[in-house]
């Protein structure tokens, strides 16, 4: 069993006041992606992102949005690594599908984004595409096409309480990962660096 990190990106500040007052119930992790990867054992990174009004691209987790970070930073040095599969998720809400006056250019923009990641880090294993909404599938993977959805199991999210409270996941942990440690596939957890 290898280590996936839910919501990877949410270590990152806020970009809202309200954001940082909630930040119990929107922060999945502490370690950045580096500490995530090199201490932690992380090889499946959960990553998503939206576009700003300036369509650039944001990590965004529900209506919590974090915008002053490089995805190119990222996912240059995780390319690096070659063994690093990576989830990439349209984090977009009912809100903002219905509200968002730009939304249209805005999910074109996260399929040009998936098309160029891909082409310029091969060394990463994509899977995902998807809309966080509604499931619907917005973009199609090469990794993806050949071998299919790799087996994850998201105990990060396992209960109401474990969505609201993400460190109440995390507290399980250490047990989570000797219970499934033989399983195939990746365990999604949140708080990675506490086990």
């Amino acid at each position: 069993m290898l280590i996936g990190s839910n919501n990877s990106l949410t270590y990152l500040r806020p970009s809202s006041w309200w954001s940082k007052i909630l930040r119990m119930f929107n922060k999945c992790q502490s370690a950045n992606f580096q500490e995530q990867y090199d201490y932690c054992g992380v090889r499946l990174f959960d990553l998503r992102l939206y576009a700003d009004k300036h369509c650039h691209i944001i990590a965004k987790h529900g209506n919590t949005k974090y915008p002053i970070f490089s995805l190119y930073e990222v996912l240059s040095y995780l390319d690096k690594k070659e063994d690093v599969t990576v989830r990439l998720t349209f984090e977009a809400t009912k809100w903002d599908v219905s509200a968002d006056m730009d939304y249209e250019t805005v999910e074109k923009k996260f399929i040009h984004t998936c098309n160029v990641l891909e082409t310029i880090y091969p060394n990463i294993k994509y899977f995902g595409g998807r809309r966080a909404c509604d499931n619907k599938k917005l973009y199609k993977f090469d990794y993806e096409e050949k071998y299919g959805v790799p087996n994850i199991i998201d105990i990060a999210n396992d209960t109401w309480l474990h969505r609201a409270f993400p460190i109440l996941s995390a507290l399980t942990n250490r047990r989570n990962i000797r219970k499934y440690g033989k399983e195939n596939g990746f365990l999604l957890l949140n708080f990675v660096d506490i086990r």
